[in-house]
């Protein structure tokens, strides 16, 4: 039996080229960078977006032990 958890994934510029290589548009990439982007200012301005993202660390870091 095998036991699957999800994590988070992150784009690194190797993986972009790969990814770009096998016909992924960069659109794609700028979205998720837009995405990203907008997160992070969204949790400078609103107080619960910040202990959202925090949150959701602490428990990808408790599956992580």
């Amino acid at each position: 039996m095998f036991l699957l958890t999800v994590g988070r994934l992150y784009l690194n510029r190797q993986v972009i080229v790969l990814m770009s290589g096998l016909g992924v548009r960069n659109q794609a990439f700028f979205a998720l960078q837009d995405n990203m982007l907008q997160q992070l200012a969204d949790m400078l301005i609103r107080e619960n977006s910040a202990i959202d993202a925090l949150a959701q660390v602490s428990v990808m870091l408790l599956l992580a032990r």
